[in-house]
């Protein structure tokens, strides 16, 4: 199979599993589908963490004065607020691992920290097998940021620019709670369910139609969005007022 049919396929894929998360989570929650407005350098430097943004981008190769920032993109919104992503395979490696060691993240609430850095040790390969061809490997704009590609799967040379490119986006993006009223809710397709004894990753969940599964995903989902929901207002005007006797 070429390169372009295994993009092709699996961003098809991506697509299934997203709209599959949204239908899910349709059933509770108000979802839509938004814009997010660009995060600038301004935004970074308010915060003060350009620093250490270039020192990460500088730890992953990067060969510019500044990182390319995250595109303009639609994003999966759980109103009011909730921006969420599903992270594919192809997210977690020794890049993404890098951008997870910066001290920002103890400010970052509900990121899933330990998670992320034990799914990058463990399923680099797997991010291997799904891109390591020509399309998920390296393009012009990434080599610009980051110097010319390593052969296809080749990790130990210069490795592949477009990884770099993803998980420096990935990290500028997880600033947004940050310096927005957005909170960020990040679902790895690697994240474990347990269902009647049995494990299922997210990944698998997402393309089954059993409706079992789709409710014990529900509730794994509603579970993490109420965490980051703020607690319902209490009414105790009627613990004010005098007993009749």
């Amino acid at each position: 199979m070429n390169g372009w049919y295994l993009t092709s396929h699996f961003c098809y894929l991506e697509m299934v599993k997203e709209n599959k998360l949204t239908s899910i989570l349709s059933e509770g929650y108000k979802i839509s589908i938004k814009e997010i407005a660009y995060i600038t350098f301004e935004d970074l430097r308010g915060i003060n963490v350009e620093e250490e943004i270039l020192n990460i981008y500088k730890s992953l190769g990067g060969i510019q004065s500044l990182p390319n920032l995250p595109f303009l993109q639609e994003h999966i919104i759980i109103e009011p607020n909730i921006l969420l992503i599903l992270d594919d395979e192809r997210k977690f490696n020794r890049y993404r691992a890098s951008t997870l060691k910066a001290t920002v993240y103890s400010q970052i609430k509900h990121f899933p920290l330990e998670k992320y850095k034990s799914f990058c040790r463990t399923y680099e390969n797997q991010c291997l097998k799904s891109a390591s061809h020509a399309a998920a490997w390296t393009n012009r704009e990434a080599e610009k940021s980051y110097g010319k590609a390593a052969e296809f799967g080749d990790l130990d040379a210069n490795g592949s620019p477009l990884w770099k490119e993803i998980a420096m986006h990935d990290f500028i993006l997880d600033h947004l709670p940050l310096i927005s009223d957005y909170q960020l809710l990040r679902i790895s397709v690697w994240d474990n369910i347990l269902i009647n004894s049995k494990m299922y990753k997210v990944s698998d969940l997402l393309l089954t139609s059993r409706p079992d599964l789709n409710k014990a995903l529900y509730k794994f989902l509603d579970r993490k969005i109420a965490a980051m929901l703020p607690p319902p207002v209490q009414d105790n005007s009627s613990s004010n007022l005098l007993p009749v006797i």
